[in-house]
């Protein structure tokens, strides 16, 4: 197993710090196998996208976020449909509306 250590700093009076009690990220240690770390480290290299594997991680949560989000307003639009709740607008007005 391999360990990826993703340490993110805050700046306290202007001057950098790792405090727990001012920080406003933390850290967060992972255990990978060695197949995942290879693969981590491809990504995190100067022939990719990532430049660091924090990076990476970060950029994969942010996604899971987003996603989960989405995922969330399409089950309460479900619910709403089987509940009988409906907007008194048409689709295509409401899509008008966003653009």
């Amino acid at each position: 197993m391999s360990n990826i250590d993703i340490i993110r700093q805050c700046f306290h009076d202007g001057v950098q710090a790792q405090t727990k009690e001012r920080a406003v990220s933390s850290s967060l240690n992972v255990s990978l196998t060695d197949e995942l770390r290879r693969f981590v480290d491809m990504r995190a290299s100067d022939q990719d996208v990532y430049s660091t594997p924090s990076e990476y991680v970060r950029d994969l949560i942010r996604r899971d976020m987003e996603g989960s989000a989405i995922l969330a307003k399409v089950r309460r639009g479900l619910d709403d449909i089987k509940n009988n709740r409906f907007a008194e607008e048409s689709v295509l007005t409401i899509i008008e509306d966003y653009r």
